[in-house]
């Protein structure tokens, strides 16, 4: 494999971006070296420039027409900076994304409605950001082949956190009713998971946390060490741990005794029950201990979630 070529991005100053005039802000970058832009608008050919491709985090990669083709390499050739597989570089590429993407007013709006304050609100920001029909090259859906598709399914891009620090794409909450939580393409979450299987969110915001806990979702976990930041929480969509990645995070963490925090509810629902069951199989099964969490909510869905409660008040 050659090696990419690292190039410069010198962000444009107010109208200056030769593509939006400036439309997206302060966002619009160029590269001196082989005289690119890169710029949100995505339309193919605009004032002199035509695009060539857009890259992984979403920009349109675009060239002047009046130059001649000699005079730049193909695109590939400085694209593949963005196409190593050390998980720091695609940790840093996720962060630049989340950043630049942001929240809709429609998405903050609802996560100021789960009662989080303002430094709790900022614990979790680093987790999510709103997409769109923009940002689909950078994460295609599972199961879906043309980009079309994403037209309609505008979301909330929910990153996972692994052990070590390194964010990767997860799922998108959508409010499609066939739909609702997909994964972004499995090239994309496996790629990055030397086990091959679907990420877990690992959440802290303490060094030494109190205690680890275990819960369903990906965006729950964020959520929960938001509001309790001396607790280490991880989260399994769906209920579901994979066991390689699950041991591995455990032993990284070192802690052989855990807790389980239920969804309101689930003990009542035998197919949940269930899942909680061959959990709780698989950490004993690992060499760890599980005890289960309750005030009030295994059996009442009337009860908050762990997202919902601070546990020092229980």
């Amino acid at each position: 494999m050659k090696t990419a070529v690292r190039l410069t991005h010198e962000y444009y100053l107010g109208s200056d971006c030769p593509i939006c005039r400036g439309q997206n802000g302060r966002k619009c970058t160029y590269s001196p070296e082989v005289g690119l832009s890169y710029c949100r608008t995505l339309v193919d050919r605009v004032n002199g420039w035509v695009k060539l491709s857009v890259n992984s985090i979403g920009f349109g990669v675009y060239k002047r027409t009046d130059w001649e083709s000699s005079e730049l390499p193909e695109v590939s050739q400085y694209e593949e900076e963005y196409e190593y597989l050390d998980p720091a570089v695609h940790s840093f590429r996720t962060k630049q994304l989340i950043k630049r993407a942001g929240l809709s007013r429609k998405h903050l709006k609802q996560l100021k409605a789960r009662g989080l304050t303002e430094v709790e609100l900022n614990r979790v920001l680093p987790f999510v950001c709103s997409v769109d029909k923009y940002t689909q090259s950078v994460f295609p859906v599972a199961g879906t082949d043309e980009h079309s598709q994403w037209e309609s399914m505008e979301g909330l891009l929910v990153v996972a956190q692994n052990v070590e620090g390194y964010l990767q794409p997860a799922q998108i909450r959508t409010e499609l009713t066939k739909l609702k939580y997909p994964w972004v393409k499995d090239h994309y979450v496996t790629k990055y998971n030397q086990f091959d299987e679907l990420p877990l969110q690992v959440v802290s915001h303490s060094l030494d946390p109190i205690g680890v806990i275990l819960c369903e979702g990906i965006l729950k976990p964020a959520i929960a060490a938001a509001k309790n930041p001396h607790w280490c929480f991880i989260g399994g969509s769906g209920g579901h741990f994979g066991e390689k990645t699950l041991k591995h995070t455990l032993d990284k963490l070192g802690r052989k005794e855990l807790l389980l925090a239920c969804d309101a509810g689930s003990m009542s629902n035998p197919n949940v029950k269930t899942v909680y069951t061959k959990l709780m199989t698989l950490v004993n099964k690992l060499g760890f201990s599980l005890y289960l969490m309750d005030w009030g909510q295994l059996y009442d869905k009337s009860k908050p979630d762990i997202d919902q409660i601070y546990i020092n008040e229980l």
